[in-house]
C-alpha cells in the first residue's frame, strides 16, 4: 500500500482499508510505504529500483504525491510495465504528479486524466455495471457524502467506465468507477472517491472498493461485465 501525502487523514484511510479487507474475511498482508506532507515533493527511494512490486499480489495507491522528480514518475511506470503487477488508484493519485513533465505516463498507467476537482459534496453515483458483483451493494442512487467529484477530460485505451456521478457545476456525468488494462495487460481499477473520512465510513462504497481490489488481484472474474483478458 502506497499513501501519504497532503490534504487527507491517511492514517485513519490506512487503518480502515485494512478493516474492510478484514471484515470480508480476506487474508492479506499490507506491506506500506506512507509518506508525510513534507516529503510529498522530491524522491521516493524505496520505489526506484525495479522489481519492488512483483512479490504482490496487488499495489493500492491512496497518496497525494505532487512533484517528484519526473524519473521517479517514469520509474514507477515502468515497474508496471515490466511486472504486470495489478493496481488499485484511489482519489488524489489521480491528481499525483499532475505538474510532471511525466504526468502523461502516468494518466496512461491509471486510465484516466484528471487535473481538477469539484467543491466537496454530496454526489448521487450513476452505475453502469449494475450487473457486477462489485456493485451489488452500490447501486444507483447512493449518495456518497463528503466527498469530491474529480473531473475526468480523458479516458485511456482499454478503460472501461463502471460509475457515473454528476458535476454541480456543468451538469456533466464524470467516471467515478472504472477498470482499464495498462497496455493492454495489467489489470487496474479505479476510483476517484476517497476524500474525506465519511467515505471511508461508508460501509457500500467500502464494498465496492475491497471487491474492485480483488477483481484487480484475479481474485474474481466477472463475466457479465470484464470481457478483456490479460495477455
Amino acid at each position: 500500500m502506497l499513501t501519504g501525502g497532503c490534504w487527507h487523514n491517511y492514517t485513519y484511510q490506512q487503518n480502515a482499508l485494512t478493516r474492510a479487507f478484514k471484515r470480508h474475511r480476506i487474508n492479506i498482508q499490507w506491506d506500506t510505504l506512507s509518506l508525510p506532507c513534507s516529503r510529498s515533493k522530491g524522491t521516493i527511494p524505496q520505489l526506484w529500483g525495479s522489481g519492488w512490486s512483483k512479490q504482490s499480489d496487488l499495489v493500492l495507491i491512496n497518496a497525494c504525491w505532487s512533484n517528484l522528480d519526473p524519473n521517479y514518475v517514469h520509474a514507477i511506470v515502468r515497474e508496471f510495465r515490466l511486472f504486470a503487477t495489478p493496481l488499485f488508484v484511489m482519489h488524489c493519485a489521480m491528481h499525483s504528479f499532475r505538474d510532471n513533465s511525466n504526468s502523461r505516463a502516468w494518466h496512461q498507467l491509471l486510465g484516466v486524466s484528471s487535473v481538477q476537482h469539484e467543491a466537496q459534496g454530496s454526489y448521487r453515483v450513476k452505475v453502469l455495471a449494475s450487473r457486477s458483483w462489485i456493485f451489488r451493494h452500490l447501486t444507483t442512487g447512493h449518495i456518497v457524502r463528503n466527498d469530491e467529484l474529480y473531473v475526468v477530460t480523458k479516458l485511456m485505451r482499454n478503460t472501461r467506465v463502471m460509475a457515473l456521478a454528476k458535476s454541480k457545476v456543468d451538469r456533466r456525468y464524470h467516471p467515478v468507477f472504472w477498470t482499464h488494462f495498462y497496455r493492454g495487460y495489467v489489470p487496474v481499477f479505479g476510483t476517484t472517491f476517497g476524500h474525506s473520512d465519511h467515505s471511508f465510513d461508508d460501509w457500500r462504497l467500502m464494498t465496492a472498493f475491497v471487491r474492485g481490489a480483488m477483481w484487480a488481484a484475479g481474485r474474481y472474474h466477472d463475466t457479465t461485465w470484464f470481457t478483456a483478458r490479460r495477455n
